[in-house]
């Protein structure tokens, strides 16, 4: 993500995960913002069935290599969050990963780059 994102440890503020472990939202120093809208967020979900595309009712995905990344909002409320944030999914067996990646962060095209780099 650090490189993706050309962000490095000078410029990480911290890491927080969640008390179920199953999400990490790093914090990184962008000037001028706030670190909660400054994040880059993991999560990994398990399941018997996992999608093997997410089930979104407001973004559509276009996928790029084995990962799906928002594409389009499909609604106004939504193109606000869609502004503000990129979105990947990744399934796998028995898991999928999203990560959701503040544009101020991890410009929409350095998120399709992490997810060309995802395997």
């Amino acid at each position: 993500i650090f490189a993706a994102c050309g962000e490095s440890e000078a410029t990480l503020i911290g890491e927080a995960a969640s008390k179920d472990m199953f999400t990490c939202k790093y914090h990184f120093n962008v000037a001028g913002e706030k670190s909660e809208d400054s994040t880059v967020q993991i999560y990994v979900g398990t399941g018997k069935e996992i999608p093997d595309k997410p089930t979104d009712p407001f973004f559509s995905y276009k996928k790029i290599g084995k990962v799906w990344m928002t594409d389009k909002a499909k609604s106004p409320k939504a193109a606000a969050m869609s502004n503000a944030t990129t979105g990947l999914y990744m399934a796998a067996k028995g898991h999928y990963l999203m990560v959701s990646a503040s544009t101020k962060v991890c410009t929409k095209n350095e998120v399709a780059t992490l997810a060309k780099s995802l395997k």
